[in-house]
């Protein structure tokens, strides 16, 4: 039987879960939110000082990967919450 598409998702949370909220998982976590600038504003520059839009760009696909693993683990959050919830 193949699965649904939401048993597809509780799987791929879950295997979120077992690799970034363990010890190992969380320092692998740590060291990408600082690779991904997430929350640093400033404005890649060229060498002649405008914008630079390749490293504009190079910081959005690090921040969007980012951005996915956290969502994941809020995913879990909410699902861990909402069995609270029901109990």
């Amino acid at each position: 039987m193949s699965q649904t598409r939401a048993e597809k998702q509780k799987e791929i949370v879950r295997a979120y879960q077992e690799i970034f909220l363990n010890q190992n998982g969380k320092l692998v976590l740590k060291d990408l939110r600082k690779l991904a600038k997430l929350n640093v504003t400033e404005v890649p520059l060229d060498s002649l000082g405008r914008i630079d839009p390749y490293e504009v760009m190079r910081n959005e696909g690090k921040r969007a990967v980012l951005v996915h693993i956290e969502k994941q683990l809020d995913k879990i959050d909410n699902t861990i919450k909402q069995e609270k919830a029901k109990l």
